[in-house]
């Protein structure tokens, strides 16, 4: 599945979710060159359960090679406190838009 550029043309913030179980979800080679250059984005790797097709060190290194923020979410041991701070993280990246 492809992202249409519309669906985040003349965003500040892009807020894109995977998940690590399944390759598929990973396709992500479209994002950067569709978005403004000052668009903040987060990529969020999601895991549900033990089955890892993502490596995390592919997820760490695509976000360093186009300027994305990461970070995963583990809904098997993950507290509502660091999804609450993912949250915060949401909008900091938000508050450093509107400063660009």
């Amino acid at each position: 599945m492809k992202l249409a550029t519309m669906h985040y043309k003349g965003t500040h913030v892009v807020l894109i979710v995977f998940d690590v179980g399944n390759i598929e979800t990973f396709n992500l080679c479209q994002i950067r060159s569709n978005c403004h250059q000052n668009t903040q984005i987060m990529l969020v790797g999601q895991q549900f359960n033990d089955i890892r097709q993502v490596r995390i060190d592919e997820a760490i290194l695509f976000a360093e090679m186009n300027n994305i923020t990461y970070t995963e979410i583990n809904y098997l041991e993950d507290t509502l406190q660091e999804i609450a701070l993912l949250k915060q993280r949401i909008t900091a990246l938000a508050i450093i838009n509107e400063q660009q």
